[in-house]
């Protein structure tokens, strides 16, 4: 036992110092089974104390090292050497030739039975080449094999794997709408048999249990389809759009969540959802989609709309260059399509002469056309017209909109509307090319209360006031027939017109 002198020596305080004593004198004569703490010796911070313990029995003394915090004192030695029983030689070989006898084979202990007697060679102290007896055991659980010594077996030590400590922590837990009842185990994992709150009986592996993937026997499922926002079409798209931006596991979150896009809160409510659709035109079988109008955005009412698969294959993210397709030129790095474009010539020439002709990429480029060309000037004035219709349909804002343009330019191609056309202050949906005529759809949902109504009054009378003709549609009218709203449309510019189209404009074809 250290004294006070030897304390202070290792810098201890007089608090510190006057608990060690106490410590010390609080444990010396304790009994720990057949060992007495005789003496402690503490070494200094971190390193701990010294335990001398002696037997009661035949006076062994030994030490044990102990650190505060790290071990406790129950941890220290109950036994001595002494207690152990030394088996004479005639002993050793009756019970060698007990657990080595083939009667053996077939028995059962606990949840262990004996398949096989295995004899190891093994060399003894002596020097002496000996063989010593295992057993290999199945689990009547889990039906896995394992080798144990015979002793540990028969006393009950030996324990697979599968022991019954699942059992006793997992028993009676409830996982979700599951209440395990009972643990087996099958191949080496462990299953749980569960009641259900519905009172079917669900078997499982115990892993997606308890992590929470598997919450029902499969009525929750069930009961989600048979919910009355899951009959809706919307449905798939709001879990998508959800799924997309907030679960990592998605194989479009990289394009989504990744890249910081979320869903604003008001969406994460279907029935909000919902309710903005059918507000901007959806219908089922519309053939539309929904779609963000910036693509770096959020999913919000803001930035969204319906619309065609056309108008979304061109409102996308620029890709980027293939080094592949990278070209330099003069010190100019472009990629290929872009050098075919700035000089006037198209991109499967260019690779023609090059794949059958020979030429490098510059030489393509600038060489003369030997003959002319198979291109059909009809075919390429109505790709120049898709791009130009595809490239208005990206800036228009609403569906109905979208709806009314598209059914007009099925009806005509003599008359063009020009969309979200600036006006002095205002912005106007249309305005047909080359006259003062201005085509606005009214939207419900931005036309419903009375300020805005008096501001579409002011803004009417300002465009009066410049000369141009306003004609209005509703929402509604345009989404219940569309062609009609088009061909009114298409017959009023005829009027408004005056005899200078009359007669000459056409209809396309009959819608």
């Amino acid at each position: 036992m250290n004294t006070r002198e030897d304390l202070i020596a290792l810098g201890l305080g007089d608090l510190a110092l006057s608990k060690i004593i106490e410590s010390q004198q609080k444990h010396i004569g304790e009994l720990h089974g057949v060992n007495r703490i005789t003496d402690i010796t503490y070494l200094g911070a971190g390193e701990g104390s010294v335990i001398e313990l002696t037997c009661t029995e035949c006076g062994n003394v030994r030490t044990k090292n102990y650190v505060s915090g790290r071990n406790r004192w129950c941890e220290l030695a109950k036994t001595c050497s002494c207690q152990k029983r030394v088996l004479s030689e005639k002993e050793k070989a009756v019970r060698k030739e007990y657990n080595n006898a083939p009667e053996n084979v077939g028995k059962v202990f606990g949840n262990l039975t004996v398949v096989e007697i295995i004899a190891t060679p093994k060399q003894t102290q002596s020097g002496k080449i000996g063989k010593t007896v295992k057993w290999l055991c199945e689990c009547s659980e889990c039906h896995g094999r394992r080798v144990y010594v015979p002793s540990e077996v028969k006393s009950g030590v030996a324990k697979c794997k599968c022991s019954a400590k699942i059992q006793s922590k997992y028993i009676g837990v409830k996982f979700g709408r599951l209440t395990v009842k009972e643990v087996y185990h099958k191949d080496g994992n462990s299953r749980f048999i569960c009641e259900c709150d519905c009172g079917e009986v669900y078997d499982g592996f115990s892993t997606p249990i308890v992590r929470g993937k598997v919450l029902s026997c499969g009525c929750l499922k069930r009961e989600i389809r048979e919910n009355a926002k899951s009959q809706s079409p919307l449905w798939h798209t709001w879990s998508g759009m959800i799924s997309r931006c907030e679960n990592a596991n998605n194989q479009s979150w990289d394009d989504y969540g990744g890249r910081g896009i979320s869903v604003c809160e008001e969406w994460h409510d279907f029935k909000k959802f919902e309710e903005w659709a059918i507000g901007n035109g959806y219908r089922p079988g519309c053939g539309l989609s929904l779609d963000r109008i910036d693509v770096n955005g959020n999913y919000e009412p803001s930035n969204c709309r319906y619309t065609t698969s056309s108008v979304q294959l061109v409102n996308r993210r620029p890709r980027k260059p293939n080094k592949k397709s990278l070209v330099t030129i003069n010190g100019v790095t472009k990629t290929k399509r872009e050098w075919c474009e700035e000089y006037g010539i198209w991109d499967a020439t260019v690779n023609y002469r090059i794949k059958h002709m020979g030429m490098t990429f510059e030489e393509a480029l600038v060489a003369e056309k030997k003959r002319s060309g198979n291109h059909n000037p009809v075919t390429v004035a109505r790709h120049k017209e898709e791009q130009r219709r595809l490239a208005e349909l990206n800036r228009i804002n609403s569906f109905i909109e979208c709806n009314l343009y598209m059914a007009f330019c099925r009806i005509t191609d003599q008359f063009i509307l020009q969309p979200q056309v600036q006006v002095g202050n205002y912005r106007v949906d249309f305005m047909v090319d080359g006259m003062m005529i201005v085509v606005e759809c009214d939207g419900y949902d931005q036309h419903k209360t009375k300020e805005q109504m008096a501001k579409d009054y002011k803004r009417e009378r300002y465009l009066v006031s410049q000369g141009y003709t306003v004609i209005r549609f509703t929402g509604s009218e345009i989404n219940k027939d569309p062609d009609g709203c088009a061909k009114e449309l298409f017959e009023m510019i005829k009027t408004i017109g005056g005899a200078e189209w009359q007669g000459q404009v056409k209809i396309k074809r009959t819608v």
